[in-house]
């Protein structure tokens, strides 16, 4: 039995380690201009992805005729949305200057068009989506705003997780440091499973939004993770296994 003991905790240390470590999957962070798809995430327009602009609305974008590429449908002249772009530049307290009145984002920040009847209309609504690398538990976090803050363009958001929906709401009047939160805790997807985030306008017009999103994601390994009772009730058949072991292990006299 005493040779036993360490096989059995040697399986028990395995088992516990079946939860890997958690990895952090920033939409900023992450970006890429060189790849999409880019890792765990796509840039799409419906089931699309987008491909890349080395300079994204030219240089009325920024006062400084700064260029920035983006993920889009291209450049033409009501085919151009939806974009998405990880700003390259800004102006004084470090706001972008853009399109001529009220922008609200920051140098770095990630900002999407949404389409509407007049630029966009024969592409799809744009997402963005997240695929589970293996099997695990992810936490999805992130935060939404009107990225110009002009006139009455409300936008809308929807948070799909695996196909079902998960949460969803209007942005509206809410600029960079009033945010919309949302999110969806624990969600438990299989490999290739996906998260997927849907903004659209809910008025006549698209218009920028703000994206911050992060996925919390704890892969398992080795089957689903045991419940805590689970792991109290192993612990304390090992412990009784190693009493009984070594009880047995106490010398016997012998008869003289």
């Amino acid at each position: 039995m005493g040779m036993r003991l360490p096989a059995l905790a040697g399986a028990l240390a395995l088992t516990l380690s079946g939860a890997a470590h958690a990895a952090i999957y920033d939409l900023a962070a992450d970006w890429s201009d060189a790849s999409n798809p880019n890792g765990v995430w796509t840039y799409r327009e419906g089931s699309n992805a987008l491909g890349h602009v080395s300079d994204w609305y030219g240089s009325t974008l920024y006062s400084s005729g700064t260029a920035q590429p983006a993920w889009a449908t291209g450049v033409a002249t009501g085919a151009f949305l939806p974009a998405v772009f990880k700003a390259t530049s800004g102006g004084a307290d470090n706001r972008i200057s853009c399109c001529g009145a009220n922008q609200n984002f920051l140098k770095g920040d990630i900002v999407a068009h949404t389409t509407d009847g007049f630029n966009g209309a024969a592409f799809g609504t744009f997402n963005i989506l997240f695929t589970a690398p293996s099997d695990g538990t992810a936490d999805i976090s992130g935060l939404l705003w009107n990225a110009r803050i002009i006139g009455d363009r409300p936008q809308g958001y929807s948070l799909y997780v695996d196909g079902v929906l998960a949460a969803s709401g209007a942005i509206a009047g809410l600029d960079r440091d009033h945010a919309l939160t949302f999110g969806a805790p624990s969600a438990m997807l299989a490999a290739g499973d996906t998260v997927m985030l849907q903004l659209y306008r809910t008025g006549s017009t698209g218009d920028f939004v703000g994206i911050g999103m992060t996925v919390d994601f704890t892969p398992t390994i080795g089957g689903a993770v045991p419940e805590p009772s689970t792991w109290a009730m192993m612990l304390v058949g090992f412990a009784g296994l190693g009493f009984a072991s070594q009880r047995r292990k106490k010398p016997v006299a012998v008869a003289a």
